[in-house]
């Protein structure tokens, strides 16, 4: 889990205890780690502050192992950052490989070839723990008397693309979706289920069928769309799809939460950076619109 997990379970377990406002209780959450890409020896900065220094740092095999990294030997704790040291022995992400072609901009492709190489092998994982808000910030439904289940419909992102779970063993267990279901059952004591619908590459063609989300029954359906669909797709016809399913869902009791996208890498030769600010706003206009909770990745990522 990247940046964008870590983000996208803070932000989005924010909006789901808030869904259905009645009676409430507080509660807080904790963020548990963050894994990272480190570099030579140049410090890169948690997004959060470690409550303590008892932090681990390890990575994890293709094959499943874990390896332990030592303070001081392999990385150095400063100023609220992490580096490697200079003889260390966490992976280099400067080794990371992305062939460019003459004008600056890489192609994607897949394996055996694959371009850029794929991440994995550089991630480390860095757990530590920390409170994510205060507990006069976060509040919990304390009305349930049933069980809540959650539909997530989205792109790689939610499909779980790069998490070592589903990249390697196609287990469902790093997706956000699942994190938060974890982290909500924690919390509130209930039983949270979640239906993932993601799939790699999609967009707002996975909303067509809306007999077949309703069929799921949810109480709550996430929408992660636009990552693929600003590459290519009219946002006239973006816009047109996901109005109509905020529209039917609305009419059900269902509640909705958009989720926007980052920045992807501008040397991606598909890469529409325009675009990416528009549909974000798309987004934007739509939870102002139809008074939807709104996890605005886009802002949070550039903010980092």
């Amino acid at each position: 889990m990247g940046k964008i997990g870590i983000i996208s379970i803070g932000v989005l377990c924010f909006l789901l205890l808030s869904c259905q406002k009645d009676k409430l209780e507080t509660a807080s959450l904790e963020i548990k780690g963050e894994t990272l890409c480190l570099k030579n020896e140049e410090p890169t900065k948690f997004l959060f502050t470690p409550a303590s220094d008892e932090i681990r740092v390890y990575s994890i095999s293709k094959e499943g192992v874990t390896k332990d990294y030592v303070k001081d030997v392999d990385y150095k704790l400063v100023n609220n950052t992490i580096q490697r040291t200079k003889n260390s022995t966490i992976p280099n992400f400067a080794d990371h490989r992305v062939v460019y072609k003459s004008y600056h901009k890489f192609e994607w492709l897949p394996e055996p070839n694959r371009n850029p190489e794929l991440t994995i092998p550089y991630v480390s994982y860095v757990d530590y723990s920390t409170p994510l808000v205060s507990t006069n910030n976060i509040q919990v439904k304390s009305q349930f008397v049933k069980d809540l289940k959650i539909v997530t419909i989205g792109t790689s992102i939610s499909f779980g693309a790069h998490t070592h779970a589903q990249y390697y063993t196609e287990s469902d267990s790093q997706t956000y979706p699942n994190l938060i279901a974890k982290a909500l059952s924690g919390l509130t004591g209930f039983k949270i289920t979640v239906k993932n619908m993601s799939t790699d590459g999609g967009g707002v063609n996975q909303i067509q069928d809306l007999d077949l989300i309703l069929h799921e029954k949810p109480d709550i359906v996430i929408l992660e769309l636009g990552m693929n669909d600003h590459l290519g797709s009219s946002s006239d016809s973006y816009l047109s799809s996901l109005e109509k399913a905020i529209n039917v869902f609305k009419q059900e009791g269902i509640d909705i939460i958009l989720v926007g996208f980052f920045q992807q890498n501008p040397d991606w030769e598909l890469e529409n950076v325009k675009n990416t600010v528009k549909y974000n706003e798309i987004l934007q206009e739509l939870s102002s619109d139809y008074e939807l909770y709104f996890a605005d990745i886009y802002s949070a990522f550039e903010s980092i």
